[in-house]
C-alpha cells in the first residue's frame, strides 16, 4: 500500500494507521520534504488483516483522515 504526499512534510509529521474500534495498529514517520512523496506501507508484515482502516495524516500544519480498505 502507498500513501502519496504532496506539499511541504516537516521532521515529526506521521500517518497513524487505526482499526475500525480505533486501535492504532501502526505508525509511519514521514522523512522531511517539499515535493511529492511516496510512503510505502507493508501491512502484512506488521501483522495487519484485510479490512477497512483509518489513516490519519498527523502534521504540523494540518490533519487529514481518510479510509483504508484492504483486500
Amino acid at each position: 500500500m502507498e500513501f502519496v504526499l504532496t506539499g511541504l512534510q516537516v521532521t515529526g509529521d506521521a500517518i497513524d494507521v487505526f482499526d475500525i474500534s480505533g486501535r492504532r495498529v501502526d505508525a509511519l514517520q514521514i522523512t522531511a520534504g517539499t515535493s511529492i512523496q511516496t510512503v510505502t506501507w507493508d501491512w502484512r508484515s506488521v501483522g495487519v488483516r484485510p479490512g477497512v482502516y483509518l489513516a490519519r495524516l498527523r502534521s504540523r500544519g494540518s490533519e487529514l483522515t481518510r479510509f483504508v480498505v484492504l483486500h
